[in-house]
């Protein structure tokens, strides 16, 4: 029997009881649409801890769903998570019978899973597709809303899509019958917040700018935004770009890297992902960004993530 049939049975029998579809922190619209696509055949509940990003919002808004902050795992029988690559993104919950669906290149989520599907996709969300075309499940309007958003925001815009990725949103876009342009009016209707774009810029007014085997790599701190932030540096200019924030000792560092090092051997993901461990705490993502979280100084963190990455750098490109 093909995975995706057990898949199928597998949220039959989940849909009888209580059933959660979780997102990792700070949900993104890839890990939203995914979920929603998937709630809409099987019922259940849509979680995350936390927060939601801002694009994450606005695709609820449009989806009309609500989505559980914080959900208890221990008052459901069954969970599938989405779009997550650690149990540290989940916020460590004790997780008994559950399924994952990913496409990251790492993954400490396999061992218990009941059903562990990962395929090397730019976007959980087209994974989902697969599915759903395995299924012979048609694809609604909402649908297609859902799962081009997801394939849009986790490439940058198609900065970091392949050929196969624009094959698989011409499929989207055509069995849901929805306009493109539709989707990129819902994305960039995200409100551009005025306290977001001065702590870009203050991360560009106080970066430090290293040169390391001829490429540029630039280090910052902010109390939040770290991720547009370290976008935007790189588009700035940057190859390479960490950004800090300290909440209550818990460090959280974003890194953003050109395709250029990418399509040359560097993986972020991977990297932070093994580092992340060494720290004690969490790290993974894509080749072009990912993150990490562990316990210390700021200060000292993105040093320790500028040698590693300085070390990959020096090594492999």
């Amino acid at each position: 029997m093909h995975v995706y049939d057990i898949l199928k049975h597998w949220l039959e029998s989940a849909s009888r009881k209580r059933l959660l579809y979780l997102c990792h922190k700070n949900a993104d619209a890839d890990a939203i649409g995914s979920a929603f696509v998937l709630r809409n055949r099987f019922k259940g509940d849509i979680g995350a801890p936390e927060c939601i990003n801002r694009v994450g919002k606005t695709l609820c808004k449009n989806l009309e769903i609500d989505v559980i902050i914080d959900p208890d795992v221990r008052e459901y029988d069954h969970i599938l998570v989405v779009d997550t690559s650690n149990p540290a993104q989940l916020n460590n919950p004790p997780l008994k019978s559950y399924v994952v669906i990913d496409h990251h290149a790492t993954s400490e989520l396999r061992r218990g899973a009941e059903i562990f599907i990962n395929q090397r996709e730019t976007s959980t969300a087209e994974i989902i597709f697969k599915i759903l075309r395995g299924w012979r499940s048609p694809l609604t309007q909402k649908d297609a809303l859902a799962l081009v958003a997801g394939v849009i925001t986790d490439t940058g815009h198609l900065k970091h899509a392949t050929s196969r990725t624009f094959y698989n949103l011409g499929r989207m876009l055509s069995a849901g019958r929805i306009d493109y342009r539709k989707v990129l009016g819902i994305i960039s209707s995200t409100p551009d917040d005025p306290e977001m774009r001065s702590e870009i810029l203050r991360s560009a007014s106080q970066m430090h700018i290293h040169r390391i085997m001829g490429f540029t790599v630039v280090c910052s701190k902010l109390r939040e935004y770290t991720d547009a932030a370290a976008s935007a540096l790189v588009s700035l200019g940057a190859d390479l770009a960490i950004v800090g924030t300290d909440d209550d000792g818990v460090v959280r560092l974003s890194i953003r890297s050109r395709r250029e090092l990418t399509s040359n051997g560097l993986n972020l993901g991977e990297i932070m992902s093994s580092l992340g461990r060494e720290l004690g705490g969490s790290g993974g993502g894509h080749t072009a960004a990912a993150g990490l979280e562990a316990e210390g100084d700021v200060d000292e963190l993105i040093e320790i993530c500028l040698k590693t990455l300085a070390e990959h750098l020096t090594t492999k490109l």
